[in-house]
């Protein structure tokens, strides 16, 4: 499909999300399709990011694609955008619009709606953090605002996913709140602040799957075959103790030794991720050894 009209699928989608807003159907395979471009598109997902905020009419045409395509849409086309973007906080600041969906649909318990949109959110969350200071400025900074606004006023949605005894309702609210901590030093602190770890599920989380060895093996395929995708893998696919892993060793991604003491001390964390590490894929456990190696035992660590 040329890129014109990927883009205008990809508008028309983002469009569903206001004017079929009650249709659950129509939402998530907005949602889904939206989803797809952000995890799989050549273009990179700043270019979606892009073509989600601003307005057709208000956006330059983009140049056809090349090798420096997405170098291309993150310099040349900054000053355009800037005053896109602002016209486009002025009618849905902060993400309103998503910020609405996930409201309307967790009131009408639709998780249907809920797990595809909080895959969505933090797909977007992970968004790499450009060079460009001009294009931090209005894109990450939103970003940010968005983990903030769900860490203070829907970690109870959060929760509710994370107890509800259903796997895909699991990943997707660990694969949230990993992505919020992965972001900057800033936003791990004030997840560590909120984040309630007083709940009895989380150790259920960290079990291993009942399947055993041929879950492991199929997880352990799909993780080297996506090392280097943008986004990583996805969640929905993969068993919940591995999300659950993911989302602790979010907590060091920022590599704050201010932090490092704390988190340990969760032993509701780190402990279950090493009292089940046997039952993991080999490329999970070298992960873990050598995160522990790395920033646990390292001379800085101060543990």
């Amino acid at each position: 499909m040329e890129l014109s009209d990927r883009e205008a699928s990809l508008r028309h989608s983002v469009g569903k999300l206001s004017s079929n807003a009650d249709d659950p159907d129509i939402v998530v395979n907005a949602l889904t399709t939206i989803r797809a471009e952000i995890r799989t598109s050549p273009e990179g997902g700043a270019w979606v990011m892009k073509v989600c905020c601003f307005p057709a009419a208000d956006v330059t045409p983009f140049p056809a694609p090349n090798a420096s395509w997405s170098n291309r849409i993150l310099t040349e086309h900054v000053c355009v955008c800037i005053p896109c973007l602002q016209a486009y906080l002025q009618t849905s600041p902060g993400f309103t619009d998503l910020l609405d969906l996930w409201d309307s649909h967790h009131v009408n318990n639709s998780h249907k709606v809920c797990v595809p949109l909080l895959c969505l959110v933090a797909d977007m969350l992970r968004q790499p953090q450009v060079n460009d200071k001009t294009a931090d400025s209005y894109v990450n900074l939103q970003l940010d605002g968005l983990a903030r606004n769900i860490l203070q006023r829907r970690m109870r949605s959060v929760y509710s996913h994370l107890t509800s005894g259903i796997r895909v309702r699991h990943n997707c609210a660990l694969s949230l709140c990993a992505s919020i901590a992965a972001r900057n030093k800033q936003l791990t602190w004030e997840l560590y602040r909120n984040f309630d770890f007083t709940l009895s599920t989380l150790t259920k989380l960290a079990m291993p799957p009942r399947t055993g060895v041929s879950l492991r093996q199929i997880g352990d395929r799909c993780r080297c075959g996506a090392q280097n995708a943008w986004g990583g893998l996805d969640p929905l696919t993969l068993s919940t103790r591995e999300v659950y892993t993911e989302f602790v060793l979010s907590f060091f991604e920022a590599q704050d030794q201010a932090l490092l003491c704390p988190v340990l001390a969760r032993k509701v964390l780190l402990g279950n991720v090493l009292r089940f590490l046997a039952c993991d894929s080999p490329c999970t456990i070298k992960r873990v050894l050598k995160f522990i190696s790395d920033i646990v035992l390292s001379s800085d660590g101060n543990v």
